[in-house]
Parts: structure tokens; C-alpha cells; sequence
């Protein structure tokens, strides 16, 4: 019997930033703009036995938009890019372990909406 071979794999992602909203209009009705920095760190799994943690700066531009329902609760919506550098890889698996640039590239896109609640 051979060996086995890759039948499933799975990939969490965990990024942390700090973002900046700017607002060109005051009103009911608020689109935005957002810029910030931050990190991702990224995790992959296998049914071999292996897996890989990648680590990188991250960059998120985007825009968003602020629609009040009262003068505290608004539905927002929002459309956001991350940006990464090289994941700097960390392999672990039988019997081995090292680091090294990986070429991966844990960029993404993503579309969230929601209830917000301003204090101000």
C-alpha cells in the first residue's frame, strides 16, 4: 500500500489593524473612506500531518458607507482590500521545522455590514 496522499486541507486567517475613517460629508446619509496598517498572521493544515504558519505586514484601503437611523445607530456597509507583504513561513511537520519567504500571498477582499452604535 502507498502512501497516502493530500485528500483535505484547510486555511485560517487572522488579521489585527488599525484604521482611519474619513468622512467628506456630515449628514444622515455618511460615505467614508478608511486607510490602515496592521498584521495577518495565517495558518494551513493538511490530512498529511504538515502544516504552515505565515506571518506579514498588512496595509487595508477601502470605502464604506454610514447610513443613521438615529442619531447613534447607523447601518454600515463597507468594501475593503488588504494588501500583505511575503508571508514569512514557518513549516512544522514529522520530524521537521523551518522558516523561510514563502511566496504566499494572504491578500484579500472583503464585504462586511452591520449595525453600529457612535457614542458621540
Amino acid at each position: 500500500m502507498g502512501e497516502p496522499g493530500l485528500t483535505s486541507a484547510s486555511a485560517d486567517t487572522l488579521a489585527f489593524t488599525v484604521n482611519a475613517r474619513f468622512y467628506p460629508l456630515i449628514g444622515r446619509i455618511q460615505p467614508y473612506a478608511l486607510i490602515g496598517l496592521g498584521g495577518v498572521n495565517s495558518w494551513l493544515n493538511s490530512n498529511l500531518g504538515s502544516s504552515a504558519t505565515f506571518t506579514s505586514f498588512a496595509g487595508r484601503f477601502g470605502v464604506g458607507l454610514d447610513i443613521y437611523i438615529t442619531p447613534n445607530i447607523a447601518l454600515t456597509s463597507e468594501f475593503a482590500y488588504t494588501a500583505t507583504t511575503e508571508g514569512q513561513a514557518t513549516f512544522y511537520g514529522p520530524w521537521v521545522w523551518w522558516t523561510e519567504n514563502s511566496g504566499f500571498d494572504p491578500s484579500y477582499m472583503g464585504v462586511t455590514w452591520g449595525v453600529t452604535y457612535s457614542f458621540f
